[in-house]
């Protein structure tokens, strides 16, 4: 019959061009695999600078596994009274609307493991928190003093800090801007975002 020989030069030819297109599927399907799709980018906005921290469960977060997610990153520590007073208001936030995606992050500063894990207990927060071992996260968002309440747009961009205790109303206000995609210069005690006001 027409059978090809396995040694002849078309046969070889032929599994030549099979394993050259099966490896080209194989690359270009390794490659999408990697791909999410990312809201635009907030070109309005500053950055938000990336991070990493070590959770009190032992668990890393980066500001990279949040993308497509309005971020609250609040910076703070268990001997901060106004951080024991504004914690409950996160904590229900979160518990409310994680779902529709917003996110806490609590970093702490300044103080021990113990400490921390027992103010977190004690307040009863559910949401992601870890110490800044360092100071590298809090000196990356220019952070003066405690409490600091950084929010970040569902596309990275840096929309508000502000510093000190933070209210029910302004923080919403600043999550709705978070979630359309703008910010401002930020009122009072607060700091404008990192790079100047928008």
């Amino acid at each position: 019959m027409g059978t090809l020989d396995r040694s002849s030069p078309a046969r070889r030819g032929k599994d030549n061009a099979y394993r050259a297109i099966a490896t080209a599927l194989g690359i270009l399907i390794l490659l999408l695999a990697g791909c999410r799709p990312e809201p635009p980018a907030d070109s309005s906005l500053p950055a938000a600078p990336a991070f990493s921290l070590r959770q009190f469960d032992g668990r890393d977060l980066a500001l990279s596994d949040l993308r497509n997610r309005t971020v609250v990153l609040n910076f703070w520590a268990s001997w901060c009274v106004p951080c024991r007073e504004e914690m409950p208001l996160f904590d229900q936030m979160w518990r409310t609307e994680r779902d529709q995606g917003l996110t806490f992050v609590g970093v702490a500063l300044d103080d021990d493991e113990t400490s921390l894990t027992s103010f977190l207990r004690a307040f009863n927060v559910t949401y992601p928190a870890g110490l800044d071992f360092d100071g590298h996260i809090a000196r990356a968002y220019e952070v003066k003093g405690l409490p600091t309440t950084i929010v970040i747009s569902p596309g990275g961009g840096l929309v508000r800090r502000w510093q000190g205790p933070i209210d029910r109303g302004r923080l919403e206000q600043f999550i709705a801007e978070a979630r359309g995609g703008r910010g401002q210069e930020a009122e009072g005690r607060s700091q404008e975002p990192t790079g100047g006001s928008q």
